[in-house]
């Protein structure tokens, strides 16, 4: 017999207030941030460069924020747009601490609005904060994002029939 996991978060099971927990979480290292900074083009040497990050006062190079970020918003797909069509924007970026290598990463999404789309019912925008917190539960980087998640299909045994 085949299984299939479901993965995602129709429209209708996200609810406003609603936290969600995600994980597993991930240890920078810091080839990590060495190759996300390169790969990426980000050619500022704080990320890369230890003896430059030291004289900038760091104890080592700091991580990269867009790294942290990049965690964050994929360790929240599952639950917040494992259903989506499509990410609608990024507001609010910040960055509340200075992580480096070594430190573990989690993210957990508060849902801030959720509601069916105006004109296509099969699917509608929702906005949460996304936030990765470190291994001692601070706060290190918060993003909001909207995405537009589709709305529970129904099936051909829900539709209604016409009167005969």
């Amino acid at each position: 017999m085949e299984h299939h996991r479901d993965f995602g978060r129709w429209l209708e099971d996200i609810v406003i207030g609603d936290v969600y927990h995600h994980g597993p979480g991930r240890t920078i290292a810091e080839f990590d941030n060495v190759w996300s900074s390169l790969l990426c083009m980000d050619t500022s040497g704080i990320w890369v460069d230890r003896h430059m990050a030291e004289r900038l006062g760091h104890p080592a190079c700091p991580v990269n924020p867009m790294l942290i970020w990049g965690l964050a918003v994929s360790m929240s797909i599952p639950d917040v747009s494992g259903k989506g069509i499509g990410n609608l924007g990024y507001d609010d970026l910040k960055v509340h601490k200075t992580v480096y290598p070594g430190v573990t990463i989690y993210s957990r999404s508060t849902v801030l609005e959720v509601r069916a789309s105006r004109t296509r019912p099969d699917r509608g925008p929702v906005y949460v904060l996304t936030e990765a917190i470190d291994q001692d539960d601070e706060v290190v980087l918060s993003v909001k994002r909207r995405t537009m998640v589709m709305a529970r299909p129904v099936s051909a045994n829900q539709r209604e029939t016409p009167d005969a």
